[in-house]
């Protein structure tokens, strides 16, 4: 039976929980590093399984200017839902 997968971020008091949720049973990050709309959690039939936390605001110098780029700084999985294609 295929799951009905949603996702949430941290800008919500239910999508701050369920992360912390699945923080709870793989381990804790800093989900404030990043802004609230860049973490994110993966529901499967409303079950909080992963989360993802992205970084948007990184650069690297160079002499013709900054180059801007996204950095994936922590992703988790609930170790109850591991190996089941989260993030594959």
């Amino acid at each position: 039976m295929k799951q009905k997968i949603t996702y949430l971020t941290a800008e919500t008091a239910q999508g701050r929980a369920a992360i912390e949720e699945v923080m709870a049973h793989a381990y804790v990050a800093d989900v404030d590093s990043v802004p609230s709309r860049w973490a994110r959690v993966r529901l499967a039939d409303g079950v909080p399984v992963s989360f993802i936390l992205v970084d948007p605001h990184r650069r690297l110098a160079f002499p013709q200017g900054d180059l801007r780029y996204a950095f994936v700084s922590d992703v988790a999985t609930h170790h109850d839902h591991r190996r089941q294609g989260h993030f594959r």
